[in-house]
């Protein structure tokens, strides 16, 4: 409830758009951004979330790494 008032995006829709990107492949990438606004979800809120699940596992992969 209150990560909806907040307009928090779900964990797994925004690790789908990753994945969805990283496939490489349009019709994938394409698919989720339409059910992503379709959710209506806002951009601003996606974005920041996107940027720190991106760097978060950056920072473990390279963890993971050494």
């Amino acid at each position: 409830m209150l990560a909806s008032l907040c307009q928090v995006i779900p964990e797994d829709v925004v690790k789908s758009l990753l994945a969805a990107c990283r496939s490489g492949e349009f019709d994938v990438a394409n698919k989720e951004v339409s059910n992503i606004i379709a959710e209506g979800y806002p951009v601003s809120q996606l974005m920041a979330q996107v940027i720190y699940l991106f760097w978060y596992l950056d920072v473990t992969l390279v963890i993971v790494i050494l």
